[in-house]
């Protein structure tokens, strides 16, 4: 996807991608490659001249874009050289449609990253401790993460609205991040399977008075089970109250997480 919407820029773009690959490749190489005249591509890029529709069907082709690339790209080459007004201003709208669908789809993306993975979360939190420092390394070995994921999620995070920067350091919004769209399930079922990895490895590496896990195995009637979510559902409720309160008052000195599974074990 391009981050411009002048094609002549993409060419730039690609040009300069190609010279970095290969201290030896040149403007004429690259007009060799997309099929035009090494005089003509100057021309085009000093915006002397443009390019058919067609031509630029050609290009996008020959620069191995994807199907949605090649349509931005002839859009963008339409919205800028196609002879009439009302062809220039009907790919014009067209490219605005297709750039403001990108920018839902990876809005989209973000948000499914957040809620799929741990430590989205874990980091929001963290920024309610008492010795919290906006330090990527910090945070890096408090989470036991990398110091590039940590820059990433703290990145995505500012840009979802969840943090802010406020006197160098962060600060969690409360923002809800559920929208119309809902959560994908196949963001619920990584996130719930990331958080039962780090429960195994907290039975094994932290102290039992550090930690509580518990079981209970029982016989249950179909009819009952809307009851026991209910309870269970209740009881999520009382602990996040609490728990909010409390962080109100005080800064925290650890993160937890508190998760639950009910499911069936018979057949």
């Amino acid at each position: 996807m391009f981050e411009t919407n002048d094609y002549r820029e993409v060419l730039k773009s690609k040009l300069e991608e190609r010279c970095r690959a290969n201290s030896r490749y040149s403007l004429n190489a690259f007009a060799r490659d997309i099929k035009l005249p090494a005089t003509r591509l100057c021309q085009i890029m000093q915006r002397k001249q443009g390019i058919s529709a067609k031509k630029a069907q050609t290009i996008a082709k020959s620069l191995n874009f994807s199907d949605k690339e090649v349509e931005m790209f002839c859009s963008m080459v339409l919205a800028s050289d196609a002879r009439s007004k009302s062809e220039r201003e009907i790919a014009s709208l067209k490219l605005q449609l297709m750039f403001k669908k990108h920018e839902n789809e990876q809005l989209i993306a973000e948000k499914f990253s957040v809620i799929s993975d741990w430590y989205h979360f874990a980091i929001l939190e963290l920024t309610d401790t008492k010795e919290f420092k906006n330090n990527y390394q910090w945070i890096a070995s408090k989470l036991g993460l990398n110091e590039s994921l940590v820059k990433i999620a703290i990145e995505r995070l500012i840009r979802l609205g969840l943090l802010k920067e406020v006197d160098n350091t962060l600060i969690q919004t409360y923002k809800n991040l559920i929208t119309d769209d809902g959560v994908p399930s196949e963001a619920i079922r990584k996130f719930n399977k990331q958080i039962l990895d780090k429960a195994k490895i907290a039975i094994d590496f932290q102290n039992v008075n550090e930690r509580k896990i518990d079981t209970l195995t029982t016989a249950i009637n179909q009819e009952d089970l809307e009851e026991f979510y209910k309870k269970i559902n209740n009881f999520y409720d009382e602990l996040d109250a609490w728990a909010t309160q409390r962080k109100k008052n005080k800064k925290q000195d650890h993160v937890y997480c508190f998760s639950t599974q009910f499911f069936k074990l018979n057949k």
